[in-house]
C-alpha cells in the first residue's frame, strides 16, 4: 500500500514531496495500490442521525463537484464531510487513474488526525497539531484551520465562530497537543498532552464522482434544494428584478397607449407594434442581470462564507463577506478566480479583520 498526501500544488510521500510525481507512477509496480490524503482545511461537516436521510443531506450540501463520504459513529450518527477539490487534486486523480492503479480510498488528513488522538471528552475540544489546529465538539471534528497565531491570540476568534454550534462564554474547553508549552489562557481552558497513535485510514473515504455513478441518485433533491435556495438566499434580488421589469412593462405600456391614441384606426399596423417589441428588446438586453452569477456563486460561498451586502451593474458585482475561520483565504480565491475567469476578482479585507471584508468582481474587457 503506497500513501500519498497532496498539500496545497504538491505530492508527498512520507513527508517528502515528489519533484516529478508522473515519473514516480512510472516507476511502480502494475498492481500498487494507492490511497490518498488530503491535507486541506476547506472542509465541511455535518451529522444526520437517521441513515435514510443521508442521500437528501448530500444533496442538499454538496454540489455534484464534491467529494463527501460517511461513516457512523459509536453513537449511531452519520457523520458527513466533503470538499470541493482543486484543479491540482483533480489532476492528480486522472494520473494515477490515467495508470490504472488501484485508488483504494481518498482520506481527509485533519480527520484522520483527529482519530489519531483517540477518544476525545464531551465538550468543546482543540486540537493543536504541528502548526494546525482542529475544533472538535463532542469528539466530532466540526471544523480545521492552519494555526499561524499563537493560541491565545487565536482562542478569541474561534470562541466567537463555535458560538453558532451553541457555545457559551465560559463553557469549559480542552486543549490537547503532544507538546507542553506555557500559553496565557483563561482558566476555563484545560490543557492536556496526549501523543497522537500513527495515522492509521479509517472511517470517512470520500467518494469521487468522477470515478464513481453515484450522481443519478441526488438529481431531483439537487434540484429542489436549488429552487429551494434561489427562492430562500435570492428572495430581495428576485423581488428588486421583478420590480423593475414591471416599471419598465409599465412606461412601455403607457408609451404604446400614448401613441395608439395618436393615430387613426387605420394606422395601427404591425410595423409600429414591432418597432415598439424592438425598442424594449433593446432595452432589455443593457439591464444586466445578476442571477446567473449568483447561482454560480452560491455552492462556493456555501459554508465558506456569509453575504452581508450585495449590489451589482452591468459590468461587476460586489459582495460584503464574512469569511468562515476554517477557511483558507488563498485557496478560497484561488478557486474563485479559476472558476470565474471572465471575472477580475479583487478582495479587500477590513483592518484588522483578515476575515471580514469586500469582494469585487468585475468583467474583463477583452480588445477584438
Amino acid at each position: 500500500m503506497i500513501f500519498l498526501t497532496l498539500e496545497e500544488n504538491q505530492v508527498l510521500e512520507n513527508g517528502q514531496p515528489l519533484q516529478d510525481f508522473s515519473e514516480f507512477l512510472k516507476r511502480l509496480s502494475a498492481n500498487s495500490e494507492i490511497t490518498l490524503i488530503l491535507k486541506t482545511h476547506d472542509v465541511t461537516y455535518h451529522i444526520c442521525s437517521l441513515r435514510k436521510t443521508v442521500p437528501f443531506l448530500k444533496a442538499a450540501e454538496f454540489s455534484a463537484k464534491h467529494w463527501v463520504g460517511e461513516w457512523i459513529s459509536s453513537k449511531s450518527q452519520t457523520y458527513i464531510g466533503g470538499v470541493l477539490p482543486t484543479p491540482f487534486m483533480r489532476e492528480i486523480i486522472q494520473e494515477i487513474s490515467a495508470y490504472s492503479f488501484a485508488l483504494k480510498g481518498v482520506y481527509l488528513w485533519a480527520d484522520l488526525i483527529r482519530q489519531s488522538y483517540g477518544s476525545l471528552p464531551i465538550g468543546w475540544t482543540l486540537i493543536d497539531h504541528e502548526g494546525s489546529l482542529l475544533i472538535c465538539q463532542d469528539g466530532v471534528l466540526q471544523f480545521s484551520r492552519t494555526c499561524s497565531l499563537p493560541i491565545e491570540q487565536e482562542l478569541p476568534l474561534i470562541l466567537r465562530y463555535i458560538k453558532r454550534f451553541g457555545y457559551e462564554v465560559g463553557m469549559p474547553i480542552t486543549l490537547m497537543r503532544a507538546f507542553a508549552r506555557e500559553d496565557d489562557l483563561p482558566l476555563f481552558v484545560q490543557k492536556i498532552i496526549r501523543f497522537p497513535r500513527d495515522i492509521i485510514p479509517e472511517g470517512l473515504s470520500l467518494q469521487i464522482p468522477e470515478l464513481r455513478e453515484q450522481n443519478r441518485l441526488y438529481d431531483w433533491p439537487r434540484k429542489i434544494q436549488k429552487i429551494a435556495y434561489s427562492f430562500l438566499l435570492l428572495n430581495s434580488i428576485v423581488i428588486a428584478l421583478f420590480c423593475f421589469q414591471i416599471k419598465i412593462l409599465y412606461d412601455q405600456k403607457n408609451s404604446l397607449s400614448q401613441e395608439r391614441s395618436r393615430l387613426n384606426a387605420s394606422e395601427l399596423i404591425d410595423e409600429k407594434k414591432l418597432e415598439v417589441f424592438a425598442a424594449y428588446r433593446q432595452l432589455s438586453k443593457d439591464q444586466g442581470n445578476p442571477l446567473s452569477i449568483v447561482r454560480q456563486l452560491i455552492p462556493l460561498l456555501k459554508g465558506q462564507a456569509v453575504a452581508t451586502y450585495f449590489h451589482w451593474t452591468v459590468d461587476s458585482l460586489t459582495l460584503q463577506l464574512e469569511l468562515n475561520p476554517a477557511v483558507s483565504v488563498e485557496q478560497f480565491f484561488l478557486t474563485l478566480r479559476s472558476q470565474f475567469s471572465e471575472y477580475h476578482v479583487t478582495w479587500k479585507a477590513e483592518e484588522n479583520e483578515s476575515l471580514k471584508g469586500i469582494l469585487i468582481m468585475e468583467k474583463r474587457l477583452y480588445e477584438h
